[in-house]
């Protein structure tokens, strides 16, 4: 969901670096959200960044009837094993200040791309919103994310 305070629901964020909400290994050195042995956060890729950014607010304004006003968004995302509510959403924004929405999948794709030497950045739709905002706003259909989603990374691979 949409984590940063300037995300809206229909909106597609599009991952600058990512890091795992849950991880604390702080109390061995480790920066909160880095899993030991790994990079306190996986960067996307610059050459996939950069086109995203060249391809994408066009892509996803005419994606589907109701994507006109969509952004698109670039920065940090998270993952974890868990959901962002209202009774974390704080801490979760304290301690990730620029981040622009979690889900549960991004950061371990991440992981698994640079560990194998794979360009990676992920694009997500953003369906609804986290913390005490998802109870007040509206929610898209999950295939209206992902027609929004896929029509920039559709861009981006044409």
């Amino acid at each position: 969901g949409g984590l940063g305070r300037q995300v809206e629901v229909g909106d597609v964020c599009v991952s600058t670096t990512l890091a795992y909400t849950d991880a604390d290994a702080t109390a061995f050195g480790y920066a909160r959200g880095q899993t030991p042995g790994q990079p306190e956060t996986f960067g996307g890729d610059p050459a996939l960044l950069e086109r995203l950014e060249q391809v994408g607010q066009e892509a996803l304004r005419g994606a589907t009837a109701s994507s006109g006003s969509a952004r698109l968004r670039v920065g940090q995302m998270l993952a974890g094993n868990s959901f962002v509510t209202a009774a974390n959403v704080a801490d979760t924004r304290e301690v990730f200040p620029a981040a622009l929405s979690t889900d549960m999948e991004s950061t371990a794709l991440a992981q698994v791309a640079a560990s194998a030497g794979i360009p990676f950045a992920s694009v997500r739709g953003v369906s609804d919103l986290c913390g005490p905002e998802a109870g007040q706003d509206f929610h898209i259909a999950a295939e209206e994310a992902a027609a929004r989603s896929a029509a920039v990374v559709l861009a981006l691979l044409s």
